[in-house]
């Protein structure tokens, strides 16, 4: 036999059981929760009901609705998920970076959970139960997270992470993005490709440590690169970002690989960002 029943608690409170009895006396008690109202008792006997019930068919009666219905699911959240991106984001010491900005901490963690627009981002957000921050409060920090400074701080920030510091070695790679449009912006112009791609295209580059943990990345107009991957300028796109580099105290001292591909024979160029 299988019923609910209500006991007192040593706190005072009301708790709600399943009780499985067995013919020779045994019995197994599934406990479901603790109130301290009345309302919140009537609740936890109903999530009761629906368990003792599951997988089987209800019995309308009169107008063909159940006697009794079952409970309306007014929101969820997926605390356990942003729980976890928040830590592995506060463990990097991007919150300390970042000034504790919360609207870009959302966004960070909300892209983590599904890569989508900027504006859609205020969706997922929702689903995940999570306070959303406006549109209009996301379009004003965007100019904010574009600055130099803001992207130097995360790479600081990373950095500490990997505890970089003399004879680390890094490896750095450039390549190709293209756009599904016909007419450049200035930026995003059509250049060499790999592919043959006639599309608008930019260069990206990208640091890391030895374990392939991201440091620092950066992006170019292709029409400045356009011959980013030939023989003639590959070891240049390469260097430049290095140049820029050597003036940070925070990479001092540090030894950088590149691969590069000039004439279908693989090389690798080696850096070093020793000041002096």
């Amino acid at each position: 036999m299988v019923y609910i029943r209500t006991v007192k608690t040593s706190s005072g409170a009301t708790a709600v059981q399943i009780v499985h009895s067995f013919h020779k006396g045994s019995r197994e008690i599934e406990h479901i929760g603790s109130a301290h109202t009345e309302a919140d008792v009537e609740l936890l006997k109903a999530a009761a009901r629906q368990l003792l019930h599951a997988n089987q068919d209800t019995l309308d009666f009169g107008d063909g609705q159940p006697a009794r219905g079952e409970l309306p699911i007014l929101s969820t959240e997926s605390a356990y998920l942003w729980e976890a991106l928040d830590r592995g984001y506060r463990r990097l010491g991007f919150d300390r970076a970042c000034g504790h900005d919360e609207v870009f901490q959302a966004l960070v963690l909300a892209r983590l959970i599904e890569p989508t627009s900027k504006a859609d981002t205020i969706r997922v957000i929702d689903e995940v139960g999570r306070p959303a921050p406006a549109l209009r409060t996301i379009w004003r920090r965007l100019p904010v997270y574009a600055k130099p400074e803001w992207r130097a701080s995360l790479s600081g920030a990373c950095a500490a992470h990997v505890g970089l510091g003399p004879t680390t070695v890094l490896l750095y790679d450039v390549t190709t993005l293209y756009f599904e449009t016909h007419e450049g912006d200035g930026f995003r112009e059509p250049g060499f490709s790999k592919e043959r791609r006639l599309e608008p295209q930019i260069t990206v580059g990208l640091l890391t440590d030895a374990r392939g943990f991201p440091l620092v990345s950066w992006l170019a107009c292709n029409n400045c690169r356009a011959a980013a991957f030939n023989n003639s300028t590959s070891a240049s796109v390469c260097a430049e970002p290095m140049c820029s580099i050597s003036l940070d105290p925070l990479w001092n001292e540090c030894t950088i690989c590149t691969a590069v591909a000039p004439l279908d024979v693989f090389t690798v160029r080696m850096y070093t960002t020793r000041q002096g």
